[in-house]
């Protein structure tokens, strides 16, 4: 006589397991479509990331309004509440500004993974909103580093970053210097740095090399920030712009 035991099948959880199945095989597909597609469209990495991140996104009708879109908090922080909506940064980032606001606490308090980052990072295509999504999020000391989100190196954002200082857009301070120096160390702390400073074109290596220069250049006028000559040294090397 057979002394096996067998579990009864709960129908119930064969249908979840076979429904995630079926959802992952088409998010495959959808993903896979869209790399074809992006190879075919992108001009460098970041276009090419960008469309196949943006597979299972539905394109918006002529009724709908991003005003009434709604974009959901996706965390592993299991503290994370299901119904936390970050509806406040996106109020915060409608009104562009020169000055870099001092960000609220309450925009801050859910946590933001990388994923949500550049997902606001992309939907922004002004200069000075991006800046100010930066300067919002980094503004608490090392809130970047070591915690739930460091930042990628990307053409855009070095751009972003090198127009923040252009004399053209508004007159640089010492506020915005260390601004940009705090986003460079916390690019250079980045898991992904060494990987994705391979990716960057011969124009992002020249911008990043015009950037740290005009850092240097701000910073000669200054004498009494020594340290920050330092860290741009260090900065230097960490980006190989010898």
């Amino acid at each position: 006589m057979d002394s096996r035991k067998y579990t009864p099948v709960d129908p119930f959880k064969l249908e979840i397991q076979l429904l995630k199945a079926i959802e992952e095989d088409s998010n495959h597909k959808r993903e896979d479509a869209a790399k074809f597609r992006a190879a075919g469209q992108s001009k460098n990495y970041e276009e090419f990331r960008d469309i196949v991140k943006a597979a299972h996104l539905k394109p918006l009708e002529k009724k709908d309004s991003l005003r009434h879109l709604k974009i959901g908090l996706v965390s592993w922080n299991r503290t994370a509440k299901r119904g936390c909506w970050r509806s406040d940064i996106d109020k915060s980032l409608s009104a562009t500004t020169n000055n870099f606001e001092s960000p609220a606490e309450d925009v801050l308090n859910a946590p933001m993974m990388q994923r949500d980052f550049e997902q606001h990072w992309a939907s922004l295509s002004n200069f000075d909103k991006r800046i100010t999504l930066l300067q919002r999020v980094i503004d608490i000391d090392s809130f970047f580093v070591g915690k739930d989100l460091s930042i990628d190196v990307t053409e855009s954002l070095i751009k972003a970053l090198l127009e923040s200082l252009d004399p053209k857009n508004a007159l640089p301070s010492r506020e915005k210097v260390n601004f940009v120096l705090k986003v460079m160390i916390s690019i250079s702390s980045s898991s992904r740095f060494s990987l994705n400073l391979q990716l960057l074109s011969d124009q992002g290596r020249e911008n990043i090399r015009n950037l740290l220069n005009m850092v240097t250049e701000l910073l000669e006028e200054e004498t009494d920030l020594v340290n920050s000559k330092e860290v741009v040294r260090d900065l230097t090397n960490k980006y190989n712009c010898w």
